[in-house]
């Protein structure tokens, strides 16, 4: 009997094991394309380097986020790959969550569920524009759809785990997992001790670095109440702009999926062992998305790379929709080449509706490769200018908002350090990081101040001094 028991968690073992050496190694494959973290990502580097250094500042930047510093801290010791260490988990934990689809949708709604699962993500547009720059929203996925087949597997304790996981990337995941928590302690009380040190955790790595870094508990909720002047919040109607967003990001064969999944639910209403893992996944992905549209309207910014969780639990359910939609055409006896003729419109459908976005002219590759080329440049850059210290000659180093933290990164410099807002004396790193924004700091800057002079300039970059008067 114990064998019987172990067996399949030693295969689960072996299984998972596999799937995460081959993600890490399809991941270290992409650093050959053109590949650079993106602002909050290099925040998160100089971060992890100041917890090692025990010199943490936080006081500018993004919000504070746990868990992506809680890997940066040990990559910053590798030094200058840190960066591609950190790409390389970030776009592993979405080739993870990928894998997971399949496996989950296979759970819900068979084989065909699960191809189409994964499928769905792997092609969503929205995916690997953020997580190809090394943001979070793939391990989020990951955490969120692992921890669901994790219950289903009846492994709750694991199920826990990379649901505290999760509420280390994302605070909206907290409601969730404080419900599921209370679940599991009604259901057996021995859980306690687990159970409140795991969400213990939760409080402590948000808040107390922040206290340590800024010396404010709450600067990262403060931060999180400045929005972008695009962001939903500033909209006039919030709420429902954030809503809007969230389906514009289903592409339209996870619309349709869901659909086919909304049908399938009512078709198998009798069948409620079958069909309730899939509507509590409906329900968590609806209440998310709800969470983050009630949050927009008290000033939280509800950008559309806080609602990749629930999409990505929709290409599941979209999956298993149009899986079951199959196995009833199957069931029906429908006509083998209808059945083919409906594969292939979904395929094409498919296609249709992502294949410009991974067009190697798009906007989106367009702007990953300049991203790249102009981060590419920064240590040449440096080195023309005669290193860190010819830099700070003048006095304090301003640079446009979004190229501050790779250029604290490569000066190994806080935050702080660099500041977007130019004024002499100091020295100015213009570049263009966004094509569709202008060059920042602007050459204007410093116009009227007395002894400036160029220190350096390449393809992307310029650098200008304006030294004090003496």
């Amino acid at each position: 009997m114990i064998l019987a028991t172990r067996a399949p968690h030693r295969e689960d073992l072996f299984r998972g094991i596999l799937a995460a050496a081959l993600c890490l190694i399809a991941a270290a494959l992409t650093l050959l394309l053109p590949s650079v973290p993106s602002y909050d990502p290099w925040s998160w580097l100089v971060w992890g380097r100041e917890v090692i250094g025990l010199d943490l500042r936080t006081t500018t930047g993004p919000s504070w986020k746990p868990l992506p510093v809680l890997l940066t801290a040990p990559y910053s010791l590798a030094g200058p790959i840190a960066p591609d260490l950190w790409l390389v988990t970030a776009r592993a934990a979405t080739f993870g969550a990928v894998a997971t689809a399949v496996v989950l949708g296979t759970r819900l709604g068979g084989r065909a569920a699960g191809v189409l699962s994964g499928g769905l993500l792997l092609f969503s547009p929205w995916l690997w524009g953020a997580t190809w720059t090394g943001n979070s929203e793939g391990i989020l996925i990951l955490c969120v759809l692992a921890a669901a087949h994790r219950h289903l597997a009846g492994r709750q304790g694991q199920a826990f785990g990379l649901a505290v996981a999760a509420g280390l990337l994302r605070p909206e995941a907290w409601p969730f997992l404080g419900l599921y928590a209370i679940w599991l302690l009604v259901e057996d009380r021995r859980r306690l001790a687990w159970l409140a040190g795991g969400l213990a955790v939760i409080p402590a790595l948000w808040l107390l670095p922040e206290l340590w870094g800024s010396g404010s508990l709450f600067r990262a909720a403060e931060r999180a109440q400045q929005p972008g002047v695009d962001a939903p919040a500033m909209a006039p109607h919030p709420a429902f702009t954030v809503t809007k967003n969230a389906v514009k990001l289903a592409p339209l064969p996870v619309l349709l999926g869901l659909v086919a999944w909304m049908g399938g639910v009512l078709r198998r209403r009798s069948q409620v062992a079958k069909i309730l893992p899939s509507l509590a996944l409906g329900g968590l992905a609806g209440a998310w998305v709800l969470l983050v549209a009630v949050m927009s309207e008290f000033g939280f910014s509800g950008i559309s790379r806080y609602l990749f969780a629930p999409v990505g639990i929709a290409c599941v359910l979209a999956g298993v929709g149009l899986g079951w939609a199959f196995s009833d055409l199957v069931k029906l006896r429908t006509p083998r080449f209808a059945r083919r003729a409906a594969a292939l419109l979904i395929v094409a459908g498919a296609l249709v509706g992502v294949a410009p976005h991974f067009d190697g002219d798009s906007p989106t590759v367009n702007q990953l490769k300049h991203e790249a080329a102009v981060i590419g440049e920064l240590e040449t850059v440096v080195a023309q200018a005669g290193g860190e210290r010819a830099l700070e000659a003048c006095g304090p180093l301003y640079a446009s908002y979004q190229t501050t933290p790779s250029i604290a990164w490569t000066l190994d410099r806080h935050l702080e350090d660099v500041s977007p807002y130019a004024r002499p004396p100091g020295t100015v790193m213009r570049a263009r990081l966004l094509l569709a924004d202008p060059i920042d700091p602007p050459p204007n800057a410093f116009v009227g101040a007395l002894r400036r002079h160029d220190v350096a300039r390449t393809t992307h970059w310029s650098v200008e001094a304006a030294c004090r008067v003496r």
